[in-house]
């Protein structure tokens, strides 16, 4: 087999297997199904991919890879305040949500994904997602003087990402709810403006009780533990 027939071949099995993991999930679809409707022989399965497991892990990397591609993160300039990196991701974040296709099987499966992890998607986040989310915890960390892995910092920043998700998961339902609600980019400019000022506020109040918790006398809630005893000098 030449290098572009094998080529060609390799791409119309990861074309073929993405719809039908969207469609079916890891378990339910078969490898003579998907070398099916690729038009394939089944050994070509193992030879290029080694296994099922090995092709599900190509097909998640390319689903991931195109969205990454077409919609960056941005993580902001560490030139720029921890506000303005904040809502730089935020924007990002809502950009991707307006632009993106939920049609397509990339888009489908990695929805697919949120509530089905595959340990391909466990590696997957490892090598492409947890990058962005330790930027993030810097980001938060400098708005709560706290370091980035700190338990504060970690509740802080999944309730920044958990308000994005929301659009991206229940648009649908957001569309029948709230029917004046687009996501055009006059919405998306003040939707990314009101999570991040959202955001920006319980942050402050978390830094804040971990201040009052720390000084001499303070009494501790549920979000204060002993690092925070630093954040009194």
């Amino acid at each position: 087999m030449s290098r572009g027939k094998a080529k060609d071949t390799r791409q119309r099995i990861i074309e073929a297997a993405g719809r039908i993991f969207a469609e079916s999930g890891f378990h339910k679809a078969t490898v003579r199904g998907i070398c099916g409707r690729a038009g394939v022989n089944v050994a070509l399965v193992a030879y290029h991919f080694g296994g099922k497991e090995g092709l599900y892990r190509e097909v998640l990397a390319h689903a991931l890879n195109e969205s990454l591609s077409r919609f960056p993160p941005d993580m902001g300039d560490l030139r720029q305040t921890p506000e303005e990196r904040l809502h730089a991701f935020v924007r990002a974040q809502m950009e991707r949500i307006a632009g993106v296709d939920r049609r397509t099987w990339g888009e489908r499966l990695l929805r697919r994904e949120f509530f089905e992890t595959n340990p391909a998607m466990e590696d997957l986040v490892r090598e492409a997602i947890k990058p962005m989310a330790e930027r993030l915890g810097e980001t938060v960390g400098e708005l709560l003087d706290l370091p980035p892995d700190d338990e504060a910092v970690t509740r802080c920043c999944l309730s920044v990402v958990g308000q994005c998700l929301h659009h991206y998961l229940a648009a649908p339902t957001i569309g029948v709810l709230y029917p004046n609600l687009c996501y055009d980019k006059e919405n998306i400019d003040s939707l990314a403006e009101h999570i991040t000022r959202f955001s920006l506020g319980g942050i402050k109040e978390a830094r804040d009780r971990l201040v009052a918790a720390a000084a001499p006398g303070g009494r501790e809630g549920p979000a204060a533990r002993p690092q925070a005893a630093a954040l009194g000098s």
